[in-house]
């Protein structure tokens, strides 16, 4: 039996060297502006929104959301009212409530009476809120401005704070209510000023 021809062995072919693949340059990442987002409401407000929605306007509403968002600040006045020594005026938080009002202030009053009494040993203070006030007769409309003064409350260690605002608000709050009692028909219209005052106090001295 013949033997079948061994096959020819491979030929080597020619290197031919690769073109080098050439590196990408890395693009600086693009940084896109940042959304300015509203402060978000408080969860408790957005219940409450809800709630009084179909009973107000949307103006009524945006108007509620924006005296929640916006922060009390109390700043002080250059001349004191008479017979005070210092003066500091709140912003108005609500001009239509002023139970609200003083509740939105209360905070920033606490932290103005801790700073003042670091200073001092001792010192009195007294709230003042000014409304407009309106009432109907039949020769038509007429208004007052008067003010309503809390008692001058002394304070002399940082504990007596908390108590003696809550004091002040409804000392305030029922002279607002003596005023519209009693079938004068007399309501607010307009809540104008607030005023934090800081009266002159002379500590006792202790006997020899």
């Amino acid at each position: 039996m013949a033997l079948e021809p061994l096959p020819k062995p491979l030929e080597p072919t020619k290197y031919i060297a690769q073109k080098p693949v050439p590196k990408l340059r890395k693009k600086a990442p693009v940084s896109l502006p940042r959304k300015v987002r509203p402060r978000p409401v408080d969860r408790k407000v957005s219940k409450l929104i809800s709630l009084i929605k179909p009973y107000y306007s949307p103006e009524k509403i945006e108007k509620f959301k924006k005296g929640f968002l916006k922060k009390a600040e109390i700043t002080k006045i250059k001349k004191a009212l008479k017979g005070n020594l210092a003066n500091y005026e709140f912003s108005i938080m609500n001009d239509s409530d002023p139970s609200v009002q003083l509740l939105d202030t209360r905070k920033i009053l606490q932290e103005k009476l801790s700073s003042l009494l670091n200073e001092k040993k001792g010192l009195k203070f007294g709230l003042t809120l000014k409304p407009r006030m309106k009432k109907e007769t039949e020769d038509g409309v007429i208004y007052r401005e008067p003010y309503f003064k809390s008692k001058a409350k002394t304070i002399t260690h940082p504990d007596m704070i908390n108590d003696l605002i809550r004091e002040a608000e409804e000392e305030i709050l029922n002279n607002i209510s003596d005023w519209i009692s009693e079938g004068s028909n007399w309501v607010i219209e307009l809540i104008l000023d607030h005023y934090l005052n800081i009266i002159e106090y002379t500590p006792l001295r202790g006997s020899s």
